[in-house]
């Protein structure tokens, strides 16, 4: 299944060369341009169908969205909490093209239809053509890239962006290539700069120079990934500051509760097991496109925790077995090197992100890697079957095995691709229609009329509003001055207090959200011990309303008088 599939004669020379896997893959061999055609065909309809106008409630998407804006307004560049990289890529279309949402989702379609066809031309001589087909097809048809092939979030483009990093570093490593050794590095810091997860594969490809004793690609490849990070810390030299602010955040117990402290040894032995399991039931299942139960997604720290998990477990575990013999039997290939970067980026992201923040949109970048991983790890099954050790023999076994695992997971991806249409296209027939709310839950409809409300009754320049999900505030209200209650980070009411007026607020905006309890928990200390300071000025919805209210500072000076008298 690996490298120079053309050049060595990997199917089994004494078997008869007539059974589907063999007929199959000659006519993919064949027809290798026509099937790319058709399933970028499928990619565009799967996508339009599914298509989502609105933008993303996580708000991550509409932040970088603001971010690009301020680079074309102000020309002020997203450094000190995100990486940089997306939002100067989407101001790239905002000065060409103006604030058009449609238009900069779009851009993630044109990003995920570039990573198919990336993936057949950097794999075509890699893989047999069998193996690379059906890879093509079921990133067409994963659910989960088709769900960010028209968000504005950096995951696609980050994607995108790793296949041909892979490309050259591997091309740097076979043909012992000094010019694409400098375009994997260049490409290695790209998609450091778009998202922080790229230093994953920086560390596979040091080790991986260092393990061919490549010393050259080593050193340029080291020296040009540093050079291209430097302005990073030539900013955080000169400004004070941290370049990348997410990086302290992934520090915490629990980034919305401050007061919990920094986490310990231990809790990050804890939060990389409840990672790992997550994984292995839900997150990898899920990844490759099999419907498992959503409540799994929460069971932190529990191997197995029902019956559905059952089929998360094998699958994964065939993933373990596609990744971990190739780095035994043959660490100096490119399947070596795929399965070590995917071992790598599951450590380093199950170590790094709080149990809270497991999703699968997480892996999304890898999940070409993982439809391979776990298509060898079928192939290697079927060839212990009938005890064949060949590390590039196919055997009559493997080969069945293989097809019914492309065949499971296609009909797995297409039911679940069917399911997102059938959720999503009502909806954007009545989004295009002019109903810009349909889609949105009870509460955030009421949360985002109150947004229009502000709007249109109080004014920008003298206004500033305390709120949940500011940047979908900013979004539908316009660039008010907005402090954006993400954490409890005090609970002293007259602190809070001094920050509120520091900050210039004037209005808070409080939310019903059904989802979160931030904002209540972090205005609650204040409404105890001064009921009189929020006074409300509009109700938007009855069910799971949102108020606005104006902050009356003189109130507590009111009540401090009075506990005065009283004395």
């Amino acid at each position: 299944m690996a490298k120079s599939y053309k050049s060595k004669n990997i199917l089994e020379k004494n078997q008869t060369r007539h059974t589907t896997y063999d007929r199959l893959n000659r006519w993919f061999e064949k027809n290798n341009y026509r099937w790319l055609l058709g399933v970028l065909a499928i990619a565009l309809i799967a996508s339009i169908f599914s298509f989502d106008i609105k933008p993303s409630v996580d708000g991550d998407d509409t932040s970088y969205v603001l971010s690009a804006m301020r680079i074309v307004h102000s020309g002020q560049l997203p450094i000190g909490f995100r990486t940089p990289g997306y939002p100067i890529v989407l101001s790239l279309f905002i000065w060409m093209f103006g604030i058009n949402l449609i238009m900069l989702k779009a851009t993630s379609l044109f990003f995920f239809l570039g990573t198919i066809i990336s993936l057949f031309f950097v794999f075509r001589n890699r893989l047999q053509p069998i193996v690379l087909s059906s890879l093509l097809l079921l990133v067409a048809l994963n659910p989960l890239m088709l769900k960010y092939s028209h968000q504005t979030f950096s995951e696609t483009l980050f994607t995108l962006i790793l296949i041909w990093t892979i490309h050259f570093i591997l091309q740097a490593n076979e043909k012992d290539s000094t010019k694409s050794t400098l375009i994997a590095a260049t490409l290695t810091m790209a998609s450091f700069y778009v998202r922080i997860a790229g230093v994953t594969i920086a560390g596979v490809a040091v080790l991986f120079f260092i393990y061919q004793k490549h010393w050259k690609q080593l050193i340029i490849y080291v020296i040009i990934c540093a050079a291209l990070y430097s302005p990073m810390k030539i900013y955080e030299w000169t400004s004070g500051s941290a370049a990348f602010g997410q990086a302290s955040i992934l520090m915490l117990k629990n980034p919305y509760t401050t007061t919990e402290g920094m986490e310990t040894v231990s809790g990050f032995i804890d939060r990389f097991a409840n990672n790992i399991f997550n994984h292995a039931n839900y997150q990898i299942p899920t990844s490759l496109g099999l419907p498992m139960p959503q409540e799994l997604g929460f069971a932190d720290g529990r191997f197995m925790p029902n019956a559905s998990a059952l089929l998360g477990i094998l699958v994964s575990l065939v993933l373990v077995i596609g990744c971990i013999v190739p780095m035994i039997r043959k660490p100096k290939s490119m399947l070596a090197f795929l399965s070590f970067f995917i071992v790598i980026y599951i450590a380093f992201i199950s170590v790094a992100l709080q149990n809270i923040f497991a999703t699968p949109r997480m892996l999304m970048p890898i999940i070409p890697y993982l439809i391979i991983g776990t298509l060898e790890g079928f192939r290697i099954l079927g060839n212990r079957w009938v005890k064949v050790t060949d590390t590039e023999t196919v055997s009559a076994r493997a080969k069945i095995l293989v097809l019914i695992a492309v065949i499971g997971l296609t009909f797995a991806n297409i039911i679940g691709t069917k399911e997102s249409i059938d959720e999503s296209y009502p909806i954007l027939k009545a989004n295009l229609g002019g109903n810009e709310f349909a889609g949105f839950t009870e509460d955030w409809t009421n949360y985002l009329r109150a947004c229009v409300w502000i709007k249109s009754q109080l004014p920008i320049q003298s206004t500033g509003i305390i709120c949940r999900k500011p940047e979908l505030f900013l979004l539908y209200a316009g660039n008010y001055n907005v402090y954006g209650a993400y954490k409890v980070d005090q609970t002293n009411p007259d602190s809070i207090i001094a920050k509120w007026k520091s900050l210039n607020m004037t209005h808070l905006l409080y939310d019903n959200f059904q989802w979160t309890s931030t904002l209540r928990r972090y205005i609650q200390p204040v409404a105890e011990k001064y009921p009189q300071m929020f006074e409300m000025v509009h109700q938007e919805g009855s069910q799971y309303p949102s108020y606005v209210f104006h902050l009356n500072y003189n109130a507590t000076n009111d009540t401090s008088e009075m506990r005065k008298e009283s004395r």
